[in-house]
């Protein structure tokens, strides 16, 4: 099951993303009780985040998404590139 993972992990991503970009097309179909969101678009792009954190979990467990949340927010760029940026 675990080398399935990274199919997994690509089907939840375009899950996640689509289901947030899908609500941008409701008004076209005349629903428009939710409302869109300045950035809505920009959203989507969580998708693949989130996708990350609950394969990791579902697959590695509660350590594992530790070590992978601490990697994210972990910064190995030397000074100059953050002053370049």
């Amino acid at each position: 099951m675990q080398k399935h993972s990274l199919v997994y992990f690509t089907l939840l991503a375009y899950l996640l993303s689509w289901l947030v970009w899908l609500l941008l097309y409701l008004p076209y179909f005349g629903i428009s009780v939710l409302p869109v969101l300045p950035y809505h678009h920009a959203l989507g792009a969580i998708g693949p985040i989130a996708a990350a954190f609950i394969v990791t979990y579902h697959f590695h467990g509660k350590e594992a998404t530790k070590e992978l949340a601490s990697r994210v927010v972990k910064w190995n760029v030397p000074v100059k590139w953050h002053i370049l940026v």
